[in-house]
């Protein structure tokens, strides 16, 4: 049977590396390998449960100053070419068939196991990429729970280049702040890959692998339209909360070149959150809402062109449901 594992590089709570750990678990990889971007602070220390972490067959690895004097380079101090370097060196860390690269708060729907996903893949392919969904927050659900939303918007891949270039269907579902959107979501809807453990490749990003500066990487739908059942779950925001931190961090800490690497309809995102946070929480709770939740008239439209489902994920969404995967609960 073929076999997966997944690489991660997070910077995460305790809660966050236990649920990824778990679901990765539950879903089959042999190999779940969660480098921490720094030294395992005491506070983070206390928080895990190592001989749990074990049996999930999970491994933390700190990126700390000795693990970076022990790699073939210095530290990058971007973040996205510490990425590349990590997962480069995590292939050669793996035991199984293929690994797959994505973040903390992504997670593979199995509704095609995932060896069985992955042993159909033509000799030839070396990298696949797999479609994103956006995590949502349906009619009535508490955006205040953290993984709590059980709704999923796919990217709008059906209108038009024109339609997309002037995000009609966006403007036409969220009004004026259809603006932020791009393809009908919030977040990439490039995917993220599994890349094959044994291939060559010069750069392995989050999203592409390349060798001598072409891209290798594939669409799962390109290859087989029946492999479009994998898809991977993205908690662009975990929480209403947690998207206030960060939103907050970003105004007040990010750099001008940080702030320049993002796109441009995040840049206005933040921008609005900016102007918004000054009227207190009350207005970027209204900000949050309008982004991530779905009204009732949102979610039948989106039903009736297939771009959003609902599904209980997580173990702890659907107890009645312990133990199955998403597959059996799609």
């Amino acid at each position: 049977m073929t076999s997966f594992s997944v690489l991660v590089l997070m910077k995460e709570s305790a809660a966050v590396i236990h649920r990824f750990a778990a679901y990765y678990s539950r879903i089959g990889a042999a190999q779940t390998v969660i480098f921490i971007d720094g030294p395992i602070g005491s506070e983070l220390e206390a928080g895990l449960d190592r001989d749990l972490l074990a049996t999930q067959r999970a491994e933390l690895v700190p990126c700390d100053e000795a693990f970076w004097a022990a790699a073939p380079g210095d530290r990058p101090q971007d973040i996205q070419d510490r990425q590349r370097a990590i997962y480069l060196m995590g292939q050669a860390r793996c035991t199984s068939d293929w690994a797959l690269i994505c973040d903390a708060d992504e997670f593979v729907i199995d509704r095609m196991p995932v060896p069985e996903f992955l042993g159909a893949l033509p000799d030839d392919v070396s990298s696949v990429a797999i479609a994103p969904v956006e995590a949502v927050w349906g009619p009535g659900e508490d955006i205040n729970a953290a993984f709590g939303s059980t709704w999923f918007r796919r990217p709008d891949i059906a209108s038009s280049r024109l339609e997309k270039r002037l995000q009609l269907r966006s403007l036409w579902l969220y009004g004026p702040l259809g603006i932020l959107f791009r393809s009908g979501i919030l977040s990439h809807a490039v995917g993220k890959q599994f890349i094959r453990t044994r291939a060559h490749f010069d750069v392995i990003d989050l999203h592409f692998s390349t060798v001598d500066g072409k891209r290798l990487t594939r669409r799962a739908v390109d290859i087989d339209p029946a492999l479009a059942q994998v898809e991977l779950a993205h908690f662009d925001a975990i929480s209403f909360e947690r998207w206030h931190a960060k939103s907050l961090r970003r105004v007040l800490h990010d750099t001008r070149t940080a702030m320049m690497r993002r796109s441009g309809r995040r840049r206005l995102q933040l921008r609005i959150f900016d102007l918004l946070r000054r009227f207190g929480k009350a207005g970027p709770r209204w900000f949050y809402r309008r982004l991530y939740t779905l009204t009732p008239r949102q979610t039948r439209l989106l039903m009736q062109r297939d771009m959003a489902f609902q599904m209980h994920l997580f173990e702890d969404q659907a107890p009645e449901a312990a133990g199955q995967s998403a597959r059996s609960r799609a």
